[in-house]
């Protein structure tokens, strides 16, 4: 049974971070008082992806912020998100995909994502 390729940490190289989106409150709906609010909660939902023709590796992130009530029978309302979006340039990407296992490889790499909720 032959193993996936992996990349190491040594073949990738910081490219470029941005902020894609930031927004606080939403157009036409005001936030709610502070008094209102208990907590925040976040959610976390990343996606990757691989440029295979210029060895680049993407990391989306998005984060949605919602706020907990004090009145706990009021739902939680979304008040704000933020995207991002960071590269890495990866070297020997040539060697990793010319492996015996390098189509399942790309098929894994091309692009996953990830959900997590923090309240």
């Amino acid at each position: 049974m032959a193993t996936t390729p992996a990349f190491q940490a040594e073949q990738l190289t910081f490219a470029d971070c941005r902020v894609t989106s930031f927004q606080l409150g939403r157009p036409g709906t005001p936030l709610p008082n502070a008094e209102d609010v208990a907590s925040f909660s976040y959610t976390f939902t990343s996606e990757q992806g691989v440029d295979f023709d210029n060895a680049i590796i993407r990391i989306a992130l998005h984060v949605a912020i919602e706020a907990k009530r004090t009145d706990e029978a009021l739902p939680n309302e979304l008040v704000g998100e933020i995207r991002t979006e960071t590269f890495f340039r990866v070297t020997g990407l040539d060697a990793l995909m010319a492996t015996e296992d390098a189509c399942a490889a790309r098929a894994e790499a091309i692009l996953t994502s990830a959900t997590v909720r923090l309240s």
